[in-house]
């Protein structure tokens, strides 16, 4: 059994649009400001981060932010609740259904890792019915860095199956060069997926162990996931 952590946005879904334009009506009623998230790197980052930088990069005061940081999540999680459509299915990303149900399957204990609220995270994996797959997860409200997060994922993931999971026992799965990063720093094995704004190549220098354009391939990812090669070429799957 090995320990499968995985980030929720631009990896499993790609509900950026409805962030997007949560964040444009959120600093409009907050501020009074039109701000964009494309204005940041968000990858891989907190929603508070998020936030915060966003409030800085338009001139904003950050302790008028960081004092109402609460209030700011809670508007946050109202806006983003309000534009979740009636069935989100078609922002599940291909291949990630077949990919968690074959990990199900084989045993492996499957957690989430992400910068969105707990609200916010909540009502994805509710509204798409992914969370069914997953023991617990661990949120941007948590832990200040998604080393912190990966670090408390894998304390509780023992916790819960009473032995430690280690170096090859943990694999990480994300998007961002920040994924890629934190399992190199825990260490874990990384296999980064090319559907969010940083390129498979990006995450190949970056020092993912494999690398894929997607997770549509089930068997690929799986030989990656269940491999014991940490030394090993960076795959780029198309």
């Amino acid at each position: 059994m090995k320990l499968i952590i995985f980030d929720l946005d631009q990896t499993l879904v790609d509900f950026i649009s409805l962030h997007e334009e949560t964040v444009r009506r959120l600093f409009q009623e907050e501020f009074n400001v039109d701000a964009r998230l494309t204005a940041i790197d968000f990858s891989g980052r907190s929603l508070t981060d998020n936030v915060a930088e966003l409030a800085r990069a338009n001139g904003i005061d950050g302790g008028r932010v960081l004092g109402r940081m609460d209030d700011i999540l809670a508007s946050y999680e109202r806006i983003f609740s309000s534009l979740m459509p009636p069935d989100p299915s078609r922002y599940v990303l291909p291949g990630v259904r077949q990919l968690l149900q074959r990990l199900t399957e084989a045993g492996h204990l499957i957690v989430l890792y992400t910068g969105d609220s707990r609200a916010i995270a909540d009502r994805v994996l509710s509204a798409t019915g992914l969370g069914r797959y997953f023991k617990f997860a661990v949120y941007g409200t948590e832990s200040k860095t998604r080393l912190e997060m990966a670090r408390l994922a894998v304390r509780k993931a023992g916790e819960l199956a009473g032995t430690k999971f280690s170096g090859k026992d943990i694999v990480i799965i994300g998007d961002s060069l920040r994924d890629i990063e934190c399992a190199r720093q825990l260490p874990a094995l990384s296999i980064g997926v090319a559907t969010g704004v940083h390129s498979a190549d990006n995450l190949k220098n970056a020092g993912a162990d494999y690398v894929f354009k997607d997770l549509i391939d089930t068997e690929k990812v799986m030989l990656a996931i269940e491999s014991f090669q940490h030394d090993s070429i960076p795959l780029i799957k198309g």
